[in-house]
């Protein structure tokens, strides 16, 4: 058996539990922690949106990643959005992965990638041909993860909660990914693929340009969203 099978020995991937919401906070803001000394202006703010996230992760699931009786790992797979639905924290016209995180002292054993490949597979079963993330430079062994499992930069997809702040996003063709195990893609499919992303980065730039807007117009306009919404489920 090599190093890393024993490693993983023992490891579960499976839906979060009702009681599982108090490890899993605790284990997401360890992993985090390190990242506090490198962001001093911008953490008590971030930690904050950790805590608010994982306190009602819906749409998202939230997968765990369990070994024995230990949580070791988490992380939330969001479903494919529109922007007009609020709860989303991104426009997302496909899946999109947020908040991994790995038990630091569980960190060099495979758990960050068995729950990707775990986000993946859920994807793509969902009929999903892209997965997204968004991700920083400080966040550089989950950076070389995402870019060793295929992930490509897409900046079209970056946002600037601050001016000085990039946060970069990165799309997974889940039907490329595929295909590296079988049929290569076809021109149609990789045309779909793309699509995908521009439509993405559409959205995002639509999204930016929204925030910009006066408070009252915002209101406004997510009011009017909200209704189209209802029409559109009534309609159905």
């Amino acid at each position: 058996m090599s190093g890393r099978a024993e490693r993983m020995e023992g490891l579960r991937i499976r839906d979060a539990q009702g009681n599982d919401g108090r490890a899993i906070a605790a284990l997401t803001l360890s992993a985090y922690q390190e990242y506090a000394p490198l962001m001093p202006a911008l953490w008590a703010a971030y930690r904050e949106n950790i805590v608010t996230t994982l306190a009602a992760p819906e749409p998202a699931t939230q997968l765990v990643a369990e070994q024995g009786s230990r949580l070791v790992g988490t992380v939330l797979l969001y479903p494919a959005a529109t922007g007009s639905d609020e709860r989303a924290p991104f426009p997302r016209p496909y899946p999109e992965v947020r908040l991994l995180a790995v038990a630091p002292a569980a960190r060099g054993k495979g758990i960050g990638e068995a729950l990707m490949r775990e986000c993946i597979r859920r994807a793509r079963r969902s009929g999903a041909t892209t997965l997204a993330l968004h991700t920083t430079d400080l966040m550089r062994a989950a950076m070389r993860l995402y870019t060793r499992m295929g992930f490509q930069r897409e900046p079209e997809l970056d946002f600037h909660p601050r001016p000085e702040v990039t946060v970069k996003g990165y799309v997974l063709d889940l039907k490329r990914e595929a295909s590296s195990r079988g049929t290569p893609m076809s021109p149609k499919q990789r045309a779909a693929a793309r699509r995908n992303v521009e439509k993405a980065a559409r959205a995002a730039r639509s999204k930016r340009t929204i925030a910009r807007l006066p408070k009252k117009t915002r209101t406004a306009l997510g009011k009017e969203g909200a209704r189209a919404a209802r029409r559109k489920r009534r309609s159905r």
